[in-house]
């Protein structure tokens, strides 16, 4: 084997360690351990900006009546904001120009 094709072996080798290493990096970026107990958006939604470290945008009279699920585990932002969300009328949308959670509630809400 010679001097070049060794040199080749061990750059494509330490080329896919650090691809590796990058995509298992990236995977677990945004993943928070959560502990958020079900109740009332304003507060859980709250709860989630804080755990998550992330900030997050709402009308606080369009959510002020609407129960959330409970999170608790490791989970990606995503994962958890689906969770938290579920079964209610709330949507939410990433915003990477802010960058911030958008939480809206869906058209067919009409407010107090």
């Amino acid at each position: 084997m010679s001097l070049s094709s060794k040199s080749s072996r061990i750059t494509a080798y330490f080329l896919i360690f650090v691809l590796v290493f990058v995509a298992c990096h990236n995977q677990n970026r945004d993943r928070s351990n959560f502990d958020i107990e079900k109740g009332n958006a304003l507060v859980s939604l709250k709860q989630f900006a804080s755990q998550a470290k992330v900030e997050i945008r709402f009308n606080s009279v369009a959510v002020s009546d609407v129960k959330t699920r409970a999170v608790k585990g490791n989970m990606s932002n995503k994962e958890a904001l689906e969770l938290l969300l579920q079964d209610t009328d709330l949507n939410f949308r990433y915003d990477r120009s802010s960058p911030a959670y958008i939480i809206t509630r869906s058209e067919l809400y009409i407010g107090p």
